[in-house]
């Protein structure tokens, strides 16, 4: 009998990051005639930049109970509509929920079209729209269904930053300071609350990201790190009427990471200080009320192992050896967490 024969397919991260201007951008769309989703909000905001009688563009509003199957079929509808091929060159204008769902419609759309992604919200320049994942949400729990598919191009607008509301803006300088959890020698993004067009600053954090991403494209060893705090915070979120925002939930979830870890003699009481003392010194809330922490212990059992790096009923937490350090701890029994946890 012959011999089987296995292969191995490597998903490449060959993302360009690029920064343009407002003005570039209007240019860059008006000489294109490709299919374009943008964020009804940004089409509102920003209605110089779209043709809005234009059969080539399909808004969507944003929101975590749009990220679903019913906004992917209305995608699919209009990339057939608009006679896509996979070639076609497909551009996302919006947040992080708008960017997740449209790269995720357009990634399973004829196996794959050309892919653009212009991110409209500090969270989505800095994290969500860079890396290639893309998801929506199924069964109440987040980022459950998706692929891994990385953009042509994802280009930076700063610009963007300046009709964002402080809320939004805290929520993309949460992801920053937990990248800068991970990697010591980025520079402090606190700025960005006061320097909104601070492009270099920006292009640090998301090519940064990128380069993880490309070394790890599937998610498997060094790629996880950036978990840090998700795994506790996507239970939080998934609690109805939790009140936290992604990047308050994100906070607490690195805050919890950081107290876990001290009771396990991974970090001791300074090096704690020294991890929550940004996020405390940006107001962000480490403690949860009363109801809602009841709630979060009666979840966290059931919502935690349909975690994505959870095997079987063990959990892989990200944890801190030091500050600036983390590692992957795989195989934490859920019963070992649980009494743990100081929320």
């Amino acid at each position: 009998m012959p011999a089987p024969v296995s292969f191995t397919l490597q998903l490449q991260c060959q993302t360009v990051l690029t920064a343009l201007s407002l003005k570039e951008l209007v240019i860059l769309l008006s000489g294109k005639e490709c299919p374009v989703i943008a964020d009804r909000k940004v089409v509102s905001l920003y209605p110089d930049l779209f043709v809005s009688d234009s059969e080539r563009l399909l808004m969507l509003p944003a929101g975590e109970h749009y990220k679903n199957n019913s906004a992917v079929s209305r995608i699919h509808r209009f990339l057939l509509q608009c006679r896509t091929a996979r070639n076609t060159e497909v551009i996302v204008l919006g947040g992080g929920t708008v960017t997740d769902t449209a790269a995720y419609a357009v990634s399973t759309f004829k196996r794959g079209c050309r892919l653009t992604l212009v991110p409209t919200t500090l969270l989505g320049m800095v994290d969500a729209a860079v890396g290639g994942k893309t998801a929506i949400n199924s069964n109440g729990i987040r980022n459950l269904i998706g692929t891994f598919y990385p953009a042509d191009r994802i280009i930076i607008i700063p610009d963007f930053l300046r009709t964002l509301s402080h809320k939004e803006l805290l929520n993309g300088l949460v992801e920053m300071l937990k990248l800068r959890c991970i990697k010591r020698d980025l520079p402090d993004p606190v700025s960005i609350l006061t320097d909104r067009n601070d492009q270099d600053l920006i292009l640090s954090y998301a090519s940064s990201k990128l380069e993880i991403c490309a070394r790890d494209p599937l998610d498997r060893k060094e790629r996880r790190l950036l978990n840090l705090g998700h795994t506790f915070a996507h239970v939080l979120e998934s609690i109805p009427g939790n009140g936290f925002s992604h990047g308050e939930a994100v906070a607490w979830g690195v805050a919890v990471a950081a107290r876990l870890s001290c009771k396990l003699g991974l970090i001791d009481s300074n090096a704690l200080e020294q991890i929550i003392e940004p996020f405390q010194k940006c107001g962000f809330e480490l403690t949860l009320s009363p109801l809602i922490r009841e709630a979060y212990l009666a979840a966290f059992p059931q919502l935690a192992v349909q975690d994505k790096k959870a095997v079987h009923q063990d959990l892989t937490l990200i944890l801190f050896t030091a500050p600036h350090q983390v590692k992957a701890v795989d195989s934490i029994a859920l019963d070992t967490v649980l009494p743990m946890l100081q929320i």
